[in-house]
């Protein structure tokens, strides 16, 4: 039995698009986050497969780990805590809803081990961007691993 990174990006969009949030979205999946800056008006959540990790059980199998990164991108008004508090709040609502959640990818049963925040910076979000892009740019990072 084995997992592949791109069924299991498209079972958490799947998830996500069958759930219903505080906001509403629709959830696409792509190998990447990449949009003209007039298409952000409206709030976008991309399903990315993120980073893989591997450990050797014996000579025959290995404890994998894959990543599916959650991103939310909307254009804001950086000084507007009302607009960037319900883009976190709505972060929040999807780290939750995958507290030990259990989906299949392909015909793969996984189940979700870890959740965090991650960001190119230290901080929750990324502060250059959104004051100079006028953009928030969040990510749910979710660390799925295959059921034997």
């Amino acid at each position: 039995m084995s997992c592949q990174a791109g069924e299991i990006a498209d079972a958490v969009t799947a998830e996500l698009d069958g759930t219903t949030f505080s906001s509403g979205f629709t959830p696409t999946r792509k190998w990447r986050a990449n949009y003209q800056v007039t298409a952000l008006k409206a709030l976008k959540v991309v399903v990315l497969p993120g980073p893989a990790s591997f450990e050797v059980l014996d000579r025959r199998r290995d404890d994998t780990q894959y990543a599916t990164d959650v991103v939310l991108l909307q254009k804001v008004n950086p000084d507007s805590n009302v607009a960037v508090d319900g883009l976190v709040a709505l972060m929040e609502e999807i780290k939750d809803h995958f507290r030990v959640k259990s989906l299949t990818a392909g015909s793969t049963p996984i189940v979700c081990q870890s959740r965090e925040f991650t960001s190119p910076g230290d901080a929750l979000i990324d502060d250059a961007i959104l004051r100079d892009g006028r953009t928030f740019v969040g990510v749910v990072r979710l660390r799925w691993r295959c059921k034997r």
